[in-house]
């Protein structure tokens, strides 16, 4: 006879949990906000980069190289949230600088 234990107290295990590892800790304030501000911020690049490869396709001027630039830029700001995912604070620091000033 087989005998079923019952599921009482917390029927749900995290799966990290049960193979030892150590739970995640919370980024620090400064860094959450800056990841925030970077997400917002490559948002925007995507956004204007499209708009301005739109416009190219009619002026095929300045408005290509600004596309690009925004591309650019979007494609970094990703970068930077996975330095900060994964504690490189510093390097993201200097990345974001750059092209936070660029942007």
């Amino acid at each position: 006879m087989h005998t079923v234990k019952s599921m009482e107290g917390n029927p749900y295990q995290d799966p990290n949990q049960q193979y030892g590892a150590p739970p995640q800790q919370p980024l620090p304030p400064a860094a959450q906000s800056i990841k925030d501000m970077v997400r917002i911020a490559g948002l925007i690049a995507l956004i204007f980069a499209i708009l301005m490869l739109i416009g190219a396709i009619f002026t095929l001027g300045m408005s290509l190289i600004l596309a690009i630039v925004d591309f650019l830029i979007w494609h970094f700001c990703k970068e930077i949230n996975n330095l900060i995912d994964q504690r490189r604070y510093e390097e993201a620091k200097s990345k974001t600088l750059v092209w936070m000033v660029l942007g």
